[in-house]
């Protein structure tokens, strides 16, 4: 168990406010769709919404014919490489 002594605040950036990571995301979702033939030249807006549900509107957008667990392996595998 790891305590923190003198821990003054914690500072959660979900949203991208402090950290834009939108180009990240932008970035894994052009890498993804390329290995289905599909070549995104725009970004998703998919900011602030949970994984499963980006995921869904992909898997139906573009038609892709893959579980929606299978396309969230790929997704975090790339984010974590």
């Amino acid at each position: 168990m790891v305590i923190f002594y003198n821990l003054k605040g914690v500072i959660l950036d979900l949203d991208g406010t402090l950290i834009n990571s939108l180009k990240v995301y932008d970035e894994v979702h052009k890498k993804i769709l390329e290995k289905y033939n599909i070549n995104l030249k725009v970004s998703l807006d998919n900011s602030g919404m949970p994984l499963e549900e980006i995921i869904y509107n992909i898997i139906e957008k573009y038609n892709l014919n893959i579980s929606i667990e299978d396309l969230k392996k790929e997704f975090e595998n790339m984010m974590l490489n």
